[in-house]
């Protein structure tokens, strides 16, 4: 069950996906497939007809699943990243980075150790 700042964050809707963050994506993609990580694929969806809950949104589908099984993104007006799982989108996690989100589902990316920036405390000043 979501908490109150967890429903908050819910009602913003995400910030853009720049082209520098859709290379990130891509690259941990690519670093799944090349590792034999089960990630079937990730994308950022933008297609009309795409479920509003994931409109906007980075998904990323575990395979043998179809439809997405984790959704990244950062709400507007924030500089944090949130990940959600399927089925119910409600257990939120929030990270400092895109590649820190990324990895919380599956760990591609090389971080020094002196910038580890794993998930973030759940108290956030708006």
């Amino acid at each position: 069950m979501p908490s109150n700042a967890d429903n908050v964050i819910l009602t913003f809707p995400p910030r853009p996906i720049t082209l520098w963050q859709r290379n990130v994506v891509a690259e941990w993609f690519a670093g799944t497939q090349q590792q034999g990580l089960d990630i079937a694929r990730a994308y950022v969806s933008e297609r009309r007809g795409d479920d509003p809950m994931i409109a906007g949104r980075i998904a990323v589908v575990v395979w043998p699943n179809q439809e997405p099984t984790h959704l990244i993104y950062s709400p507007a007006e924030s500089t944090f990243w949130v990940v959600s799982s399927a089925p119910s989108w409600g257990d939120l996690h929030r990270f400092g980075t895109l590649q820190a989100a990324l990895n919380s589902i599956r760990p591609v990316f090389d971080e020094p150790e002196d910038s580890k920036s794993g998930e973030l405390a759940t108290n956030f000043v708006w």
